[in-house]
């Protein structure tokens, strides 16, 4: 029997990953820390993940984020720009520091759709994001 929680994804056991209901690939992300109070703070992040990419958003801070599922080791072998896969919550290894959008936020009003309950419009224009950016 493993020690890997079940609700584990990633490389990071502090963080809960729970399948959305009804829509296959959408995971509701749970995971604490502290203020600057040294009060608790709970967060919720929303993934799609299409495979080889997920796109991720936590209210909180704001833009969607791309991230490329990635072995451990990899490079893009960019000399200007080199990016090494890295321990990652939701995959084991991951790239995409980087590979984000707040206009998109903006444009499809995700502050109001999670204000008001809409997750799954949440997850629709998560998938587009994830799904566009396969490669």
């Amino acid at each position: 029997m493993s020690d890997k929680k079940p609700w584990v994804r990633g490389s990071m056991d502090r963080v809960a990953c729970l399948p959305f209901p009804g829509i296959d690939g959408a995971f509701l992300c749970l995971s604490g820390g502290k203020k600057e109070d040294g009060k608790s703070e709970g967060r919720i992040t929303f993934i799609y993940d299409a495979g080889p990419t997920c796109a991720e958003w936590d209210g909180k801070y704001g833009p969607i984020q791309i991230w490329w599922k990635r072995l451990e080791g990899w490079t893009n072998g960019d000399k200007e720009y080199p990016e090494l896969a890295e321990k990652h919550w939701f995959y084991e290894f991951s790239s995409g520091r980087g590979h984000w959008s707040q206009c998109a936020v903006d444009d499809e009003g995700l502050a109001e759709k999670f204000t008001s309950g809409d997750y799954v419009g949440i997850f629709n224009v998560l998938r587009v994001w994830a799904d566009r950016s396969e490669s």
